[in-house]
């Protein structure tokens, strides 16, 4: 079967009214409400209600609406709807992850899936400024809410109503249509597609007249190199490079700015429409690499000598990933392919050949949004943030993995029992609720259907263009190279001026950034995604630790933050899912204690 890469077309805006609403309640447990503040986004016209059942009911009477809340999906739809009404409501999402709940009318969705930031830095975006949350609600402390209260609550709705709006009228912009026109997808990367996809932006072999004699965008593949360029997809380059846990000195970082977009731009990408096997050879791969009119991939094996630098990737005996291992086994594409023969890499055998005519499929997207950016940053237009999410949010669309659908909710499972290949298609599953089990089917037959916009040839390659750049770098820095992460290297400052005679250093689209004028004065370095920094005193001054919370309420640094070889206090929200899966009540406070494998037990 042919795979299509087929445009996604801006949607009509419905009659839908559009509401932007938070709430406030007496600590982080959305269970203890205290009162909601709603804004119609079209009129600005504001509401108070101090109590839940008038919330919902204020929903429900101007049903059919759509409701944004910033981080509603994991906290305020807690306060509003029980945990069973959420389950078996009408939902939009990926896994466990929900991008919308449909209940009687009422769509509630989630701003951080369009907007992924702070409200505090969503407030800059439209030239706005949050307020600090009174005292009370982060303590939890019931008292008698304020005007003061209130005012505050106000001003973080207007913000997120101001945002929508400025996103809606950015979208349409780029479309060509009025962004009142339109509704806003669920996601940015939806989003960054949909603006793609227009026919401006896309290479003219792609595009074919309807019956209707219209310009439409498509492209084609066929059948089985979809799944070869998804073999050659290894993710980001995360890697401590120095003694893990050790103390270092004098340690400088740098950035490559926007760093995703920029190889979109300058780089080229496999045509999905042709795509072919070459003959497995020694030669046929050099002439291949070679060649300025096609890009390839290889299933080879290949080996590093001692001395040679070693960044492809491979796994440990746990099956995580690893960068400093001197051989290679599998799929690789030809960024990388390249830069290991450069540096003396040995190609011991080659299996397969895949080799497709190069194309420039994103150079139109990125330069009007990177321009339009720049322009919006140099008239003063703090909206250049929504920019920048759209320019790093596209290429994840291309590498969506399939995954099994969900049927949830009496109705839908009473008429899925009632198909024919029921029995083939569905599985049968249950949450233990509190009170009861919580029945779902996992739709096995939606993992064979491919989203429209995947194409592994793209993804594939850009990652591989991100982490040739980034091992670029880290060969520059050499053994004082200390840490990387995707799209940031950290190395010693002695490094620090070879590494800018060998690199493209400024603030233009990929070059690299100095992040830290003066040094560090010391780090440590524990695991991927997991730092700290600090000053001359061994004060911290900086941690990174995912998965991990970092800041308490107030924010300055949890006890033992950054200090791996002790125990790590996270608060969360309970989630629906995890709800129904721990026999936990959503929206409710959760405290988790995490340890580090390696190096808790090892001074424990």
């Amino acid at each position: 079967m042919t795979h299509r890469i087929i445009a996604a077309r801006p949607r009509e805006a419905t009659r839908d009214t559009i509401f932007a609403w938070d709430i406030e309640t007496w600590g982080l447990n959305a269970k203890r409400f205290a009162f909601a503040v709603i804004e119609n986004v079209a009129t600005g016209e504001q509401y108070v209600f101090h109590s839940i059942q008038e919330t919902r009911r204020f929903f429900e009477e101007n049903a059919p609406c759509v409701c944004y809340a910033h981080n509603g999906a994991g906290f305020d739809n807690y306060s509003l709807y029980s945990k069973v009404e959420l389950y078996s409501a009408k939902k939009t999402a990926s896994g466990t992850k929900v991008f919308e709940y449909e209940i009687n009318g009422v769509k509630l969705r989630d701003t951080k899936h369009l907007l992924p930031m702070r409200l505090a830095q969503l407030a800059k975006s439209v030239s706005m400024e949050k307020g600090e949350t009174p005292e009370a609600y982060i303590k939890g402390t019931p008292r008698e809410v304020t005007e003061q209260d209130i005012e505050y609550c106000r001003m973080d709705v207007a913000i997120l109503a101001a945002a929508i709006r400025r996103l809606r009228q950015l979208y349409g912009d780029l479309v060509g249509r009025p962004g009142n026109e339109l509704e806003l997808p669920l996601t940015t990367a939806s989003m960054a597609y949909r603006v793609w996809c227009i026919p401006e932006s896309w290479p003219d072999s792609w595009l074919w007249r309807d019956a209707r004699g219209r310009w439409r965008p498509i492209a084609r593949c066929r059948a089985g190199f979809n799944e070869i360029y998804r073999k050659c997809e290894h993710g980001g380059r995360v890697q401590v490079m120095c003694e893990p846990g050790e103390i270092v000195k004098d340690v400088v970082s740098y950035d490559a700015n926007s760093l995703y977009p920029s190889v979109m731009y300058d780089e080229l990408f496999p045509d999905p429409q042709s795509v072919g096997f070459v003959g497995p050879t020694f030669e046929a791969l050099r002439y291949e690499l070679n060649r300025k009119d096609r890009v390839v991939v290889a299933d080879v094996r290949m080996v590093a000598p001692d001395g040679v630098p070693k960044f492809l990737p491979n796994t440990d005996e746990d099956g995580r990933k690893k960068w400093d291992s001197n051989e290679f086994d599998g799929w690789l594409c030809e960024p990388e392919l390249k830069l290991a023969l450069e540096v003396g890499w040995i190609v011991e055998e080659v299996r397969q050949i895949v080799s497709a005519r190069a194309m420039r499929p994103f150079r139109q997207y990125v330069r009007r949004l990177y321009d339009l950016r720049l322009s919006m940053r140099e008239n003063g237009d703090p909206a250049h943030s929504l920019c920048k999410l759209l320019l790093n949010s596209l290429f994840g669309r291309f590498g969506i993995k399939e995954k099994p659908g969900r049927v949830e909710g009496a109705e839908e499972i009473q008429r899925a029992n009632q198909r024919e290949d029921y029995d083939e298609r569905y599985e049968l599953c249950y949450y233990d609720g509190i009170d009861m089990q919580y029945p779902y089917l996992i739709d096995w037959n939606q993992m064979r259907k491919a989203p429209s916009s995947q194409w592994f040839g793209f993804s594939s390659f850009i990652l591989s263009y991100g982490r040739e750049r980034l091992a670029r770098a880290i060969i520059s820095a050499g053994d004082d190279a200390l840490y990387c992460d995707t799209d940031s290297v950290h190395m010693r400052a002695d490094a620090a001026l070879r590494f800018e005679h060998e690199t493209p250093i400024g603030e233009d689209l990929g070059m690299w950034k100095l992040e830290t004028p003066t040094p560090i004065p010391n780090a440590r370095y524990w695991e991927p995604k997991a730092y700290t920094h600090f000053d001359e005193n061994m004060d911290r001054i900086l941690v990174k630790h995912k998965g991990v919370k970092v800041y308490d309420d107030d924010g300055n640094f949890m006890p033992n933050a950054g200090d791996l070889t002790k125990e790590q206090i996270h608060r969360t929200v309970v989630s629906l899912y995890e709800g129904l899966r721990r026999k936990l009540e959503p929206g409710t406070p959760l405290i988790t204690k995490k340890r580090s494998s390696r190096f808790f037990e090892e001074t424990s």
